[in-house]
């Protein structure tokens, strides 16, 4: 991914329901790539998410 402090996920890359997903972060300052890295990991909720997240009608 290079460079990012961000990431958002395309249509196309969404996060499957009740599954667990595994990264890793990697610093690093010009040469020298950080030592120790652990992998870590997370699991989706079992609800899907809604197929409209449009919130321009949302009560303020």
């Amino acid at each position: 991914m290079g460079n990012v402090s961000t990431y958002t996920l395309t249509t196309a890359q969404q996060l499957n329901p009740s599954t667990q997903y595994y990264y890793t972060i990697l610093s690093y300052n010009g040469a020298v790539v950080s030592s120790g890295v652990q992998r870590r990991s997370f699991t989706t909720t079992s609800a899907a998410s809604p197929s409209n997240d449009d919130c321009a009608g949302a009560i303020t």
